[in-house]
């Protein structure tokens, strides 16, 4: 039944599912959802939920920064290894001013092609940073919906957090 109804979701319009996706981010105590557009937020996460409740739940992030990191998430990517990369991917964001999904992916591969790494080192970290969570639609994606001040922010406590734990 749930698979069913996770098939009706991903065929739905998004503009009707954006009514009921604010509808249930109001029951979890958010009510500021005009920034990002829930329709954006629905053409991101259709088809990563089975039910509508569930799809409000993953999309939180989208409108609040995350309470906690998944813990299992943090203890894999949120290590002192990744503070680096968190640093220059901050610097290298805050650089952007035509803040769009094209210019965060371009960040993405510069960083990783200036430190010599797979993107994967990167991205998982600054998913984790920004969601909370190690999975989420593309992160350029993300990123956009989320805005760029509040990824810096993201990005800036996630820092700290390993600073506090290591």
């Amino acid at each position: 039944l749930r698979w069913l109804n996770q098939q009706y979701l991903m065929q739905a319009d998004p503009g009707r599912l954006a009514k009921l996706l604010v509808q249930h981010l109001e029951n979890l105590g958010i009510v500021e959802t005009d920034s990002p557009d829930p329709i954006e937020v629905i053409k991101a996460q259709q088809g990563r939920a089975q039910t509508v409740v569930e799809l409000a739940t993953n999309s939180v992030f989208f409108y609040r920064d995350p309470g906690a990191y998944e813990v299992k998430d943090a203890r894999k990517f949120l290590t002192t290894q990744a503070c680096m990369p968190l640093s220059k991917m901050s610097e290298v964001l805050s650089d952007i001013d035509d803040w769009c999904p094209q210019a965060i992916h371009a960040a993405l591969t510069q960083v990783a092609d200036q430190l010599q790494v797979k993107l994967g080192a990167i991205a998982q970290p600054l998913r984790v940073a920004i969601t909370g969570r190690a999975a989420s639609p593309g992160l350029d994606i993300v990123l956009f919906l989320v805005g760029k001040s509040n990824c810096l922010r993201r990005i800036k406590r996630a820092i700290a957090f390993v600073g506090s734990i290591s």
